[in-house]
């Protein structure tokens, strides 16, 4: 308690055992208000040995965290915490706050409050880039900030150069990347700076305290990296949400296709439209479907082949006319999964019970084979098998296409041009990544094979781009995987220049074809048509509940929890990784209308669970 006046977002020096420590203030409350509630208290109450003048953080700024702590059930500090740098609070535990409180300049705003208007604006990244230059500065004339949110740091990386031009004084950027004293600096710069200013970060520097920002862009709403996969667990767009609320700002989120539960929303009238939605995506070049099982080879039978005839010439005209060319894989490694012949053991890692991928590269010398075994899900690596362990069959069979498969055999069919890969494996690093890229582009007559993360890093156009094969996505048992594939492939349409080739041995998957004609708007009718029928979102919450422990340990618990959520008729089943060491782990599934929650109720019980328990809200996989 004090006597002194304090703020929501304000630093006090609070006591805690024997030592003071700095606080954040994230309510405030009169005694006249808890008079009952401090008489009745176990524990007593102690006065704030010292309040820092200003704000550190913005009242609405907590109080969205506060909001989106309540939905994904995680706590408000947690959220604070994942949405400030850390340099910023080792800089308060250790010097006087004043630099970085709420200045009187990022207090004002020359338009005043505004009614929160929520927009989207789906259509071609070059178009909407352009639209955000004009508005960034039409706000900028109004005396307002803009906060320009995006997922990844090579997504910084490639529009910054577009929104900035012109206004780079008043333009800053923040990322985990910048080192620690960089960041300081920049935070200070944008509390000093009397104009308008545009902020370029990703989602953890929503917590710059500048009270002119009156629109918040997030651009490539559907991306998945929006989702955190640590705790708080909790979603990026849903905080910007609750964040322009309770600034009173504009509120936008851009990409070429926004998720189907976001399109949804417009038609509910929750969202407004920030321009007429397309939903045709026009390209030009040839495009084409190639039916892999209509490969035969010199006697007329079935041929198993990674390159069609059609992509082989394709890529030969443009690899003589030194344009390059670029082919999506689905997985890494040679083979993604290895099964016997004979009795069908498929090779797994003992560690978690994975499909085992097989490389064709040594991680140490220990390990003379050719070939080893490496987990995706673990990182547990052994050597190949040249016979099953259960039924000591010799047929034991690598099955699938990988990223290195496909190298081997493009460094086969064209052995005088450079061929680069792209994947986590050989770039485990952004820049290593660049520098692969950077190599490519550098490379006229080149051809790059890559995985989904490939396609971040393709900053110009490529001649030809295909899928060499993509189908083993369609195995997984997610939701979300048809809008995932279906956005994956438009990405890499867009980066053709003269053809786009998707390879495939399920030709009759209508998704296919949607792609190729760009057809948005048919693509949302059955995939919302197919989420109502199944109570998938936006029709429901998900909640995941997922549980490790010991086998019998493990049976209680889901018994006990079953007990508790009957009323919500829980489903459950084993996770996707059921198996790591001796824990075993299940998921557990609760459905909850949309316009339910959060359940005040519901939320008890979940808050209760103890730490074998992960809970997570709208998860992005239920897998």
């Amino acid at each position: 308690f004090t006597t002194k006046p304090v703020t929501m977002g304000s630093l006090v020096s609070a006591p805690l055992r024997k030592k003071t420590i700095p606080a954040l203030v994230t309510s405030v409350r009169g005694v006249e208000d808890t008079k009952s509630e401090i008489k009745d208290a176990t524990y007593s109450i102690k006065k704030l040995s010292l309040v820092h003048e200003g704000e550190y953080l913005l009242p609405a700024f907590i109080k969205a965290a506060e909001e989106t702590a309540r939905y994904f059930l995680a706590t408000t500090g947690a959220v604070i915490e994942a949405l400030t740098p850390r340099a910023l609070w080792s800089e308060l535990e250790k010097h006087s706050p004043k630099d970085f409180s709420v200045s009187k300049i990022s207090s004002k705003s020359a338009s005043g409050n505004l009614i929160n208007e929520k927009y989207l604006f789906q259509t071609d990244e070059k178009e909407r880039l352009a639209s955000y230059k004009s508005l960034i500065r039409e706000e900028f004339a109004r005396g307002n900030s803009v906060f320009f949110c995006l997922p990844t740091i090579i997504d910084i990386e490639r529009v910054l150069p577009l929104l900035g031009r012109g206004i780079e004084e008043f333009t800053y950027v923040l990322h985990s990347k910048i080192p620690r004293k960089k960041i300081l600096e920049v935070w200070k710069k944008i509390l000093k700076e009397e104009h308008p200013v545009l902020i370029v970060g990703t989602g953890q520097f929503f917590s710059v305290p500048r009270r002119d920002i009156k629109t918040i862009i997030v651009e490539r709403e559907s991306a998945g990296g929006y989702k955190m996969m640590q705790y708080p667990f909790f979603d990026i767009r849903s905080f910007s949400e609750f964040f322009a609320r309770s600034l009173g700002a504009k509120l936008i989120w851009g990409d070429l296709v926004l998720r189907t539960e976001t399109v949804y929303r417009k038609e509910s009238g929750m969202f407004l439209e920030y321009a007429p939605l397309k939903f045709r995506s026009l390209v030009g070049g040839e495009q084409s479907v190639v039916d892999m099982t209509k490969i035969k080879d010199t006697i007329g039978k079935n041929k198993f082949a990674l390159v069609s005839d059609l992509l082989k010439n394709d890529i030969k005209e443009a690899l003589a006319n030194n344009e390059r060319a670029f082919l999506l894989t689905a997985r890494r490694g040679l083979y993604p999964i290895t099964v016997c012949g004979d009795c069908g053991l498929v090779i797994r890692c003992k560690s978690c019970g994975s499909p085992l991928v097989l490389h064709s590269k040594e991680i140490t010398t220990k390990i003379r084979s050719k070939n080893i075994f490496l987990c995706h899900w673990c990182g547990v690596w052994s050597a190949s098998l040249d016979i099953c362990e259960r039924c000591s069959s010799w047929r034991v069979t690598p099955l699938g296409i990988g990223a290195e498969l496909v190298e081997k055999e493009l460094k086969k069919i064209f052995p005088k041009n450079r061929v680069f890969r792209l994947d986590k494996d050989n770039a485990p690093t952004r820049g290593r990544a660049l520098k692969i890229a950077a190599e490519f582009y550098a490379s006229p007559g080149s051809i790059m094979v890559g995985t989904e993360m490939a396609i971040s890093y393709l900053e110009k156009k490529v001649a030809i781009a295909s899928v060499v094969s993509i189908d083993s996505l369609f195995t997984l048992a997610d939701f979300r995987i048809s809008e995932r594939v279906f956005l994956l492939l438009l990405r890499l349409r867009g980066r053709a220049g003269s053809r786009f080739i998707i390879q495939t041995r399920i030709p009759d998957n209508a998704l296919f074809e949607k792609v190729i004609q760009g057809n948005l708007l048919e693509f949302y009718r059955e995939e919302i048509t197919l989420r109502e029928k199944f109570n998938y979102p936006p029709f429901s919450v998900l909640i995941k509940i997922n549980a490790v422990a010991t086998k019998q340990k493990l049976l209680e618990e889901l018994s006990t929890l079953k007990e508790l959520l009957k009323k919500y008729k829980p489903e459950v089943y084993p996770a996707f990784v059921s198996k790591i060491k001796n824990n075993y782990i299940m998921n557990t599934l609760i459905r909850v209308r949309s316009d339910m929650w959060p359940d005040p109720a519901l939320s008890a019980i979940l808050y209760s669970l103890p730490p074998s328990f992960t809970v997570k809200v709208d998860p992005e996989s239920i897998l």
